[in-house]
């Protein structure tokens, strides 16, 4: 086998060796650890087939090793003095689920970047730490339910009310990556959004200074953990931009900003309908998120030329009244009610030309 495994506790290498034995051949084992003493790295792998629990003030240490989850999970004792399983730089792990994971506390020492094998009874919600600096650890914990405290800035409109992962003794500066899977209630999360599934660009990290949640200036990687894809309601990643100063937080969650409202600067002033590709239809950013919307444009004598009254695709290309007919080249005029509410939010002029 390759990798190497430590244990800390007063353990001798044959009892080490038993307890291995157990948990892979036999049922549930209970671990009860003693003051630290680190053991000399023995050149094995860990395959984790059951539950491993670690005791109060005690740690579990992986030194170069890897541990591979095929079934059961390692729980660590959740209290003020709880017990915690450790990585160094240059161990690993696989195969992390659902159904098999760390419940508990995880340690990373030594290293600029970890992923960590997080989560909470049957949901797996990996984190990942990277371009890590400033301290010899970073150690958090994972909840599968709400923070205590929902109290933030006011850009937020909403913070999860689903999952967060907490900081132990937060030291040193990084960046993180955040996930989200059907568990993990984004849609929730999204629910005063007109529409949740065009509002994941709303979504963004935030972090708990003690008395409230800040939002962390975020991105959607292209790559992340789980590999290119596409985020959606169901299963995402975002990252924060820029390092974080993680001593000035103890958590990490999701949020929701507000919808930014639409100004003048989100409204294409003209249409080119020529085919292309460049102002072919007319576009008002973010419209998408008003599905209620009414928007009218008339010509320079008030005679109406196009209406929605449900909401804007972002699909008009000039025609009177959205037919086949192209309207004269010049100057319109257009109103918009975000809310369809009977109040005009908008107005101005664009221009049509060939």
């Amino acid at each position: 086998k390759t990798g190497s495994f430590s244990f800390f506790g007063k353990l001798t290498i044959t009892n080490l060796i038993n307890i291995l034995l157990m948990l892979l051949l036999y049922f549930r084992v209970i671990v009860k650890l003693f003051p630290i003493v680190a053991l000399s790295p023995a050149f094995s792998q860990i395959t984790l087939f059951s539950d491993l629990y670690i005791a109060p003030k005690n740690e579990l240490h992986i030194v170069s090793g890897n541990l591979y989850f095929e079934k059961g999970k390692i729980i660590t004792d959740r209290g003020s003095n709880a017990g915690v399983l450790s990585f160094s730089e240059g161990s690993s792990w696989e195969n992390a689920n659902h159904n098999s994971h760390v419940d508990g506390n995880i340690r990373f020492y030594d290293g600029a970047e970890f992923l960590f094998p997080v989560g909470q009874e049957n949901v797996f919600q990996p984190l990942q730490l990277f371009d890590f600096s400033g301290s010899d650890y970073f150690d958090l914990t994972y909840h599968h339910h709400g923070h205590e405290l929902t109290h933030s800035q006011d850009t937020i409109a909403a913070v999860s009310n689903s999952h967060f992962w907490a900081l132990r003794n937060p030291k040193g500066r990084g960046r993180v990556i955040l996930s989200w899977n059907p568990f993990s209630g984004v849609n929730e999360l999204l629910s005063t959004a007109p529409l949740a599934e065009k509002a994941l660009d709303l979504v963004t990290i935030g972090a708990f200074d003690g008395e409230r949640w800040i939002a962390i200036e975020s991105e959607f990687p292209e790559n992340s953990f789980y590999g290119a894809f596409s985020n959606s309601i169901l299963e995402g990643v975002i990252q924060s931009k820029n390092k974080v100063d993680f001593s000035k937080y103890s958590a990490f969650t999701l949020m929701m900003r507000n919808i930014p409202p639409i100004t003048s600067n989100n409204i294409s002033q003209a249409i080119t309908p020529n085919g292309d590709g460049k102002n072919d239809t007319w576009i008002i950013k973010r419209i998408e998120q008003y599905p209620k919307a009414m928007v009218a444009v008339y010509s320079r004598w008030g005679e109406l030329v196009f209406s929605a009254s449900a909401g804007y695709n972002n699909d008009w290309t000039g025609a009177y009244k959205n037919k086949s007919t192209p309207l004269p080249t010049g100057p319109y005029f257009y109103i918009i009610d975000h809310d369809g509410n009977g109040t005009i939010d908008l107005q101005g002029w664009l221009y049509i030309s060939d």
